[in-house]
């Protein structure tokens, strides 16, 4: 029995929630068998909630078919999370980073050694500290995020 704000009803079956879920999911054209069931997700998050449950997870790369899921209503059925994973730059995606980025650092070194009457000879040192990992900031992922490369010129 589920205590209900003052009346007490009798709860629905896991297996009778799951196949309802199921049925909706099929509704919104998405296959129920692609969800991975996450064991060590319900053993941590159940305990002492005194009531049976499972947790399933699906990796997908389509926007609309995420949407989709977290606003399918089904009673007894919450979405308990939801991550986005970023793309991971190739090192060939990384490299083109940051030829542009040094590029940018020469133009700029020959603005500034002009204004000293100067010149900019060969690269002296190069600092990458880029990784492929990517972020995605809690608000959105529209803004660009820096490659940055320290580059020290010879100044003539």
């Amino acid at each position: 029995m589920v205590y209900d704000g003052q009346v007490e009803v009798e709860a629905t079956s896991l297996e009778d929630v799951t196949r309802n879920y199921i049925k909706k999911l099929d509704e919104a054209g998405i296959d129920f068998s692609r969800f991975r069931r996450n064991t060590y997700y319900e053993l941590a998050m159940s305990y002492g909630q005194n009531r049976e449950t499972a947790y399933y997870y699906l990796k997908t790369t389509n926007k609309d078919e995420a949407r989709k899921i977290i606003n399918l209503k089904a009673s007894g059925v919450s979405v308990a999370s939801s991550e986005v994973e970023p793309k991971k730059l190739t090192d060939k995606e990384l490299a083109a980073l940051s030829t542009k980025a040094i590029e940018n650092a020469r133009e700029k070194a020959e603005l500034i050694a002009k204004k000293l009457n100067k010149t900019i000879g060969k690269i002296v040192s190069i600092s990458d500290q880029n990784t492929n990992t990517q972020y995605i900031q809690s608000y959105g992922t529209t803004s660009l995020q820096p490659h940055s490369v320290t580059v020290a010129f010879e100044l003539k």
